[in-house]
């Protein structure tokens, strides 16, 4: 299990992910990290909308390399649930 999380600011997602690894593209509005859980399944998270009616459903605070996402995040296959605030992963 993840208890902290390193953020990558990048312009597009990379193909193979790392654990424990936050990837953050502010040009596209998007995160993603593996599960902290370990079950390898990536979390998708938007951070604003993408097309006109789109909505978001996390709202990113940034203070420099620290990031924390609100609301929490819900695996729904492995049923892991958890916040990520200031890159710390806090088990709900």
């Amino acid at each position: 299990m993840t208890t902290a999380l390193r953020v990558l600011d990048v312009e597009f997602m990379p193909e193979t992910k790392e654990p424990g690894v936050l990837y953050v593209s502010e040009r596209f509005h998007l995160a993603i990290h593996l599960c902290a859980g370990g079950c390898g399944t990536a979390a998708v998270m938007q951070t604003a909308p993408m097309f006109d009616g789109d909505q978001h459903f996390w709202t990113m605070t940034r203070a420099g390399d620290l990031v924390t996402f609100s609301p929490s995040i819900l695996q729904t296959g492995c049923r892991h649930h958890y916040f990520i605030e200031r890159n710390q992963v806090r088990w709900a």
